[in-house]
């Protein structure tokens, strides 16, 4: 509380949130926030006493201000005389602290107004309350009560001097003091002792209602004193030049700060062309990805199908014993028609000795030369070229080679077999190979999809099986370097890897696991989306690039329906629809999709057209 001659301009101001000026001599008001308040909460404010009258020589309605109600009200109560340095209102401030306001919900936030209005009235009567408004748009809401302090009777000092005549025996009055009389007298409202009684009853009354308690007492006689508006604004004002002088320093560090920003821009603006030029590969490698991701989903094998493709092998052994008795067959036919094209050669050999000399002649064994062509060769030409164009005759492989080669291939086939069924051991050895392999093959391609590189190696696998799933810690390596990596995969799929040299097992796994080493890649699913919105950014700066003709680099980007709300490295927020049409603005309000909404209607926007426009004028101009 605190009592005051007049309602000043700047309170005034400050309680109703209006600021009034006089343009070419006529009144305008306007709507006037302070520093410490949110200009998009001030709808949230109200006016519970309603300061409209009938204005008598217009008829019309009219607001008072908050002095004009007090004075208004002094003149209802018939007091006619006012001293220029009286108390004429008392202001009081109603709120709580921090914590339990805001908590409140709008709807008790009202509620509570309504009952502090109630209390107010109550206390210093009905008609003296003029003026009451709820401020919802600061950290704390609170409450403006301003009270006219009108009172009936007789006063303090007059009650006092009665009681003393009355002791002595005399009456020194020359009137009598009527007791039903108003009186304007604000130190018989604003007491010490009448505060405390004001902070038990608001809080016995008020407070417990909302959760709010009454706060500590001071003792009476204390010397603690509330600091006024004047001293709290000093306080204020030298506290507010020590934060404009940490500004400018800030300031000057932020301008150093935004140059370093700026060269590390440039550099990376050269690296985001290379790349664009890299965006057809990333295309190209999607099917890699998928197809990766099939093979990732055909790794684990289990015991059932291994032994029933074992049993497969065994039975087709009895068709591939089949097959070598025929090949044995085809051998003997083979050797037989040998033996009778070597009879007919030599035969034919007999016949040409007199025409030829064929001593020079190296036997080559069987089918050693094309017979067809070697009879040609005799009968067409002399013996000189004869025996040049046999030495230089065609030759071909001995079949039986080949079918030995074979039949050897399939029995040691057999023998396999027959050493796996027969020995169950070997058999369950032979599984757990495959199992191994199988998991590595599915390790290595799920690290090559992560690491988005194709030369990952995997070397080293360690299995912990949990109540969740296995716990997998795998050593790899990355192209043809001898670089050990160690990477961690939870029973989740979530992938972790580090180059730390002292990961070497599972258990070190574990050990450093709370140490920043860890490069964090996620889940598959994760890291496809990553890589999914690393593309639509590229592509947006892309199209933002060609549609603007000056470089943008796209931070982030939202989406709303069918549209994109993409942020730019300079500033500016760039709105796009999947038509390629395309609007720009560098206000400071539009951060988010809902700002879009809430500005589309203001005139902040820049358009720059469409994709397919560009294009064509692009194309007409070449």
């Amino acid at each position: 509380m605190e009592s005051r001659a007049e309602v000043s301009s700047i309170l005034e101001r400050h309680i109703v949130r209006q600021e009034v000026k006089y343009v070419n001599g006529v009144r305008v008001e306007t709507v006037w926030v302070p520093d410490n308040a949110d200009v998009s909460k001030v709808h949230l404010n109200r006016e519970l006493v309603s300061r409209e009258v009938t204005d008598p020589s217009t008829g019309k309605a009219k607001t008072l201000t908050i002095q004009q109600a007090v004075n208004r009200r002094i003149e209802e109560a018939g007091i006619t005389k006012v001293r220029s340095n009286q108390n004429t209102c008392i202001e009081i401030i109603f709120s709580g602290s921090p914590e339990t306001m805001c908590a409140m919900s709008p709807e008790q936030v009202n509620a509570w107004a309504n009952d502090t209005l109630a209390w107010a009235r109550g206390r210093w009567g009905y008609e003296n309350v003029v003026s009451a408004t709820l401020h919802c748009d600061e950290k704390t809401p609170h409450m403006h009560v301003i009270v006219v302090p009108i009172v009936q009777g007789q006063s303090r000092r007059s009650a006092s001097k009665e009681r003393m005549d009355a002791a002595m025996g005399v009456d020194t009055r020359k009137y009598k003091t009527d007791t039903t009389r108003n009186r304007l007298c604000a130190n018989e409202v604003y007491t010490k002792p009448l505060l405390y009684g004001y902070h038990t009853s608001y809080a016995e009354t008020v407070g417990e209602k909302y959760g709010l308690s009454r706060g500590v007492r001071a003792e009476l006689g204390s010397y603690k004193k509330h600091t006024s508006s004047i001293e709290y604004n000093r306080q204020l004002a030298e506290e507010t030049a020590e934060k404009e002088r940490l500004i400018s320093e800030l300031t000057a560090d932020y301008a150093e700060l935004t140059s370093a920003v700026e060269n590390a821009t440039s550099k990376l603006s050269a690296q985001r062309e290379i790349m664009h030029l890299q965006e057809k590969t990333i295309a190209d490698n999607d099917a890699i990805i998928q197809s990766q991701e099939k093979q990732k989903a055909s790794v684990v094998i289990n015991d059932d199908a291994v032994e029933k493709q074992l049993a497969e092998k065994y039975v087709s052994l009895a068709e591939l014993e089949a097959k070598e008795k025929q090949l044995q067959r085809s051998i003997t036919d083979k050797t037989a028609e040998c033996d009778t094209l070597d009879k007919k050669i030599q035969t034919r050999r007999q016949q040409l000795a007199t025409k030829v000399n064929l001593t020079d002649v190296p036997k080559k064994g069987v089918l050693g030369y094309n017979t067809a062509e070697v009879t040609s060769f005799i009968e067409s030409v002399n013996t000189a070229t004869l025996l040049s164009q046999m030495n230089q005759a065609p030759r071909f492989y001995n079949p039986n080679e080949s079918l030995e080669n074979e039949v050897y291939r399939l029995r040691r086939v057999e023998d396999e077999y027959k050493k796996l069924l027969d020995s169950p051991h070997l058999l369950q050895e032979r599984i757990d190979e495959l199992k191994v392999e199988f998991q590595r093959k599915g390790i290595e391609n799920m690290l090559k999809f992560a690491i988005n590189d194709t030369g990952v190696h995997v070397n080293f696998i360690e299995v912990k099986n949990t109540s969740e799933g296995d716990d997998i810690f795998a050593r790899f390596t990355i192209g043809e370097g001898t670089y050990q990596y160690a990477a961690h995969i939870s029973p989740s799929e979530h992938i972790t890897y580090t180059d730390d040299s002292r990961i070497i097992s599972l258990w070190a796994c574990h050990n450093f696991s709370k140490e920043e080493i860890w490069w964090n890649l996620g889940t598959p699913d994760e890291i496809q989306q990553k890589r999914e919105k690393e593309i639509v950014t590229d592509r947006l700066s892309t199209k933002l690039t060609m549609l603007t003709r000056e470089r943008i680099v796209v931070e982030d980007y939202k989406v709303s329906g069918d549209r994109y709300l993409a942020f730019a490295t300079n500033g500016r927020a760039y709105f796009i629809n999947r038509e390629g049409k395309t609007w720009s603005t560098n206000d400071d309000r539009v951060k988010t999709i809902q700002d879009c909404k809430r500005y589309a209607k203001e005139k902040i926007w820049d358009s720059h057209g469409d994709i397919n426009q560009l294009k064509q004028s692009l194309k007409h101009r070449l």
